[in-house]
């Protein structure tokens, strides 16, 4: 018998009032190993996808699951999937259109991997979606008079995680649990972030004293840990202390923690900046920071010959006292998604890579050098006057004023990062081309 392999592609089962879709993918992974006893051929995907896209909930995430499709039918399966994403899927909210996308093993995957890497960095209509399923014979369901998760369901067929991953452990609350505080002792994650890192990461925010791990939604997830193997987030987990019972828990495989959006863009052919997509600029500060009600922090970078407002907003922390620093003729690169602001594109910053910084030089009265007092003004164009002595003095005295800001990479706090973006920690921790983690034994629970 032909072994058969099958991806199924999972978007669009949560709105903001409750659900997860890898909870979805969950309880599909239970139900079929049950119903049918078929293989998993891979851990399943968590596919974080454009972060900018405005409908999004939460990470824009969507999920693939990849199985072997031996003695059974592609409809029994389709009967049985379908039947489960529907029990699980927030279908009777505005808004919610999950759709599946179940593909056979083709030669045509290329064009799903350039698919996703589009809908990494901008917005992919569904029409473009519904004309690649057709194309390609991918079989599409949908749950509701919509095709609009077919973007994310089909990305998530075509996301190429085989060079630089990384894997989350989510566990999954008792449903009598959704909707209440977690229950996770704070000391627990802090000795477990001690312990792990930086093999786990963003784990919690030493500065504002805050786990990272938990989700604050009605959502099923009780915690969710990242990291770099399967081996280290099964030791991560079994090292927390809960106060109320863990119904299970998955290992996704995941683009999270990547900078996937950023490298999808370098290999990206569209050349023209649009609102709502990832766009990465590198060029001289034109003009200085302003610091805008609320915190936010408003600068603009000259590159190309085009002047670009760049938005680095108060909930960044660091990255936003990094961003105030910032001095004309500086050199650095800017990453981040665009909105419109005006008749203009601006840059809501992301990642900030200083170059190299500018020599700032100020005016001031000089110092008389008679008795060693700094004199004063006389009026516009009238030269300075020694208070002491009365001495004149034609010209003020020019300083260079020490420069704190360094050449090096600026990232948000990690409770402001978003989901794909690569923390420091990572750096030097990427997964070469081409590795492959087989499933370890206690991956699902």
């Amino acid at each position: 018998m032909t072994r058969k392999g099958l991806l199924i592609g999972v978007d669009d089962t949560d709105s903001l009032k409750g659900g997860c879709t890898t909870y979805v993918a969950y309880c599909v992974i239970k139900g079929i190993v049950k119903k049918f006893g078929l293989q998993v051929n891979d851990y399943p995907c968590l596919v974080r996808l454009n972060p900018n896209f405005p409908p999004k909930t939460k990470g824009n995430g969507a999920i693939r699951l990849s199985v072997q499709l031996d003695g059974v039918s592609l409809e029994s399966l389709t009967e049985i999937v379908t039947g489960i994403v529907r029990k699980h899927s927030r279908t009777e909210d505005e808004g919610t259109e999950p759709a599946i996308a179940f593909y056979q093993v083709g030669p045509d995957q290329q064009k799903l991997h350039d698919f996703y890497r589009s809908a990494l960095v901008e917005v992919v209509s569904p029409e473009e979606g519904a004309r690649l399923a057709n194309d390609l014979g991918i079989k599409m369901v949908y749950l509701k008079d919509s095709d609009k998760g077919v973007v994310g369901s089909l990305a998530a067929l075509g996301a190429d995680l085989s060079g630089d991953h990384t894997f989350e452990l989510l566990a999954y609350r008792t449903e009598s649990m959704w909707g209440k505080r977690r229950l996770v002792d704070e000391q627990s994650v802090i000795a477990m972030d001690r312990e792990t890192g930086p093999l786990t990461f963003n784990n919690y925010d030493y500065a504002d004293r805050r786990v990272l791990i938990t989700p604050h939604g009605p959502d099923p997830i009780l915690v969710g840990i990242r990291g770099e193997t399967p081996e280290i987030l099964t030791k991560a987990f079994e090292m927390l202390r809960f106060g109320e019972q863990v119904a299970g828990y998955a290992i996704f495989k995941t683009n999270q923690g990547t900078d996937a959006h950023f490298e999808a863009l370098k290999r990206s052919s569209t050349t023209k900046i649009s609102p709502f997509s990832v766009a990465c600029f590198s060029g001289e500060i034109s003009r200085r920071p302003v610091v805008m009600r609320g915190g936010h922090v408003l600068f603009s970078v000259e590159s190309k010959g085009v002047e670009i407002p760049v938005v680095c907003f108060a909930e960044s922390g660091g990255l936003t006292k990094k961003a105030r620093e910032l001095e004309l003729d500086d050199k650095i690169r800017v990453c981040g998604g665009t909105r419109n602001r005006g008749a203009s594109i601006c840059l809501n910053l992301e990642r900030l890579e200083v170059v190299s910084v500018s020599v700032k030089k100020v005016r001031r009265p000089p110092m008389c050098s008679r008795c060693g007092r700094r004199c004063k003004s006389k009026g516009l164009r009238q030269g300075y006057a020694c208070p002491e002595c009365g001495r004149l003095f034609r010209r003020p005295q020019i300083a260079i004023v020490k420069r704190t800001l360094r050449p090096g990479i600026y990232l948000p706090d990690a409770g402001s990062m978003r989901h794909l973006a690569k923390p420091l920690s990572r750096v030097r921790l990427e997964k070469p081309r081409g590795q492959f983690t087989p499933l370890v034994r206690n991956w699902l629970r």
